[in-house]
C-alpha cells in the first residue's frame, strides 16, 4: 500500500511538472523581473512647453530613457519607483547661445518619482524634475535663464477602459506642478516660483492587429492654466489664469515583426493644434525666431510629432 501511495505521489508530481512546463512554454515572458526600461526618441516640428514656444526652427530631437523598479506588485496595488532623463537637441544655432558646449543640447531634464497604481483604475504619480540648460539658451521660455529649475508635480490618471468595456477609453487626467527654485519662465518675473494646472482627456481606440499587439488611435486634449500669477504673464507684466488648449490626433503602431524577446517596439505619429491665451501669445512672439519678436503673435500653432519607443 505504501508503494502504491509513493508511486502515485511521484506520478502526480511528474504530471504537474510536465503541465507547468507546457504552460510556461506556451506563453513566454522574457522580462519576468521587477525592473523594466522605457526608452525612445521623438522628432517634433516645434517645441512648446505648456503653451510657451521654445524652438520653431531647425530639427528638434527629443530622446528619453527611464528605468522602473516595481517594488510592490499584486493585491490590486502596484508601486513603482522610477528615474530617467529627457533631452531636447536642436539643430540650428538660432538661440543666441553663449559659447558653451554642447551647443545643440538645449535642455536636459533629470526625473525621479513614484507611481501608485490602484486596481488598474487609478494611477497617482509624483515626480521631482530638475531642468537644466547646458547651452545657456536665451530664447523662448528659457529667456535670460542659465540657472537650473526644480519642480515637483502630482499627476492623477483614471484608466477607465475596464469600466467602459471593449477597446475604448477616455483616460481623463490632471497634473499640478509647482516650481521650487527659480521658477518663473517669464524674464520679467525671474526668480518667482510658478505653479501650473494641466488637465485633459485622451479618448483612445485599441485595434488588435496581432496577438497581444494593438494599434492605438487617440484624440488627446489638454488645457493649461496658471495656478498663480507668475505662470503666464503678458506684455503688461500682468498674470493670466488661462494658458492654452491643445487638440491633437495620434496613432501608435506596434512593430510586430520585432520578436517579443527584444521588448515591445512602437512607432507613433501625431499632430497637435495649440490655441493660445493672450499671455502665451505675447511670450511666443518674443521667442519666435522667424519674426525677431516683432509684429503680432500667433493665436494658434500646429506641431507634428514622430516617435520611436521601446519598453522592456
Amino acid at each position: 500500500m505504501k508503494k502504491v501511495a509513493t508511486f502515485s505521489l511521484v506520478l502526480i508530481l511528474m504530471l504537474s511538472t510536465f503541465i507547468c512546463a507546457e504552460e510556461v512554454s506556451s506563453e513566454i515572458v522574457y522580462n519576468q523581473g521587477d525592473i523594466s526600461v522605457d526608452a525612445g526618441v521623438d522628432y517634433v516640428t516645434k517645441y512648446f512647453f505648456r503653451g510657451i514656444l521654445v524652438e520653431d526652427d531647425g530639427y528638434i530631437i527629443q530622446p528619453y530613457a527611464q528605468i522602473n523598479f516595481h517594488v510592490v506588485s499584486g493585491c490590486d496595488v502596484e508601486v513603482t519607483l522610477f528615474g530617467g532623463v529627457w533631452a531636447s537637441i536642436h539643430g540650428e544655432d538660432i538661440t543666441n547661445q553663449v559659447a558653451n558646449d554642447p551647443e545643440g543640447l538645449n535642455e536636459l531634464r533629470l526625473i525621479g518619482g513614484m507611481a501608485l497604481d490602484l486596481y488598474d483604475l487609478l494611477t497617482v504619480t509624483t515626480r521631482y524634475t530638475v531642468y537644466t540648460f547646458p547651452n545657456d539658451s536665451d530664447a523662448g521660455i528659457n529667456q535670460d535663464r542659465v540657472d537650473d529649475r526644480h519642480e515637483i508635480s502630482v499627476e492623477v490618471r483614471i484608466n477607465d477602459g475596464a469600466i467602459l468595456g471593449g477597446n475604448f477609453s477616455i483616460n481623463p487626467w490632471m497634473l499640478f506642478a509647482y516650481e521650487l527654485q527659480d521658477g518663473n519662465p517669464n524674464a520679467d518675473n525671474e526668480g518667482d516660483e510658478s505653479a501650473f494646472i494641466l488637465t485633459g482627456i485622451e479618448p483612445t481606440i485599441a485595434i488588435e492587429i496581432a496577438e497581444g499587439s494593438n494599434l492605438l488611435l487617440s484624440l488627446p486634449v489638454t488645457v493649461g492654466f496658471g495656478a498663480n500669477n507668475n505662470a503666464y504673464v503678458d506684455d503688461e507684466n500682468d498674470g493670466e489664469t488661462f494658458g492654452y488648449v491643445s487638440v491633437g490626433a495620434k496613432a501608435v503602431v506596434p512593430l510586430t515583426f520585432i520578436p517579443k524577446r527584444f521588448g515591445d517596439w512602437n512607432v507613433s505619429a501625431g499632430v497637435d493644434v495649440y490655441f493660445l491665451g493672450n499671455a502665451a501669445e505675447d511670450k511666443n512672439l518674443e521667442g519666435d525666431n522667424n519674426n525677431n519678436g516683432e509684429g503680432e503673435g500667433e493665436e494658434f500653432d500646429i506641431v507634428g510629432t514622430f516617435g520611436l519607443n521601446i519598453n522592456y
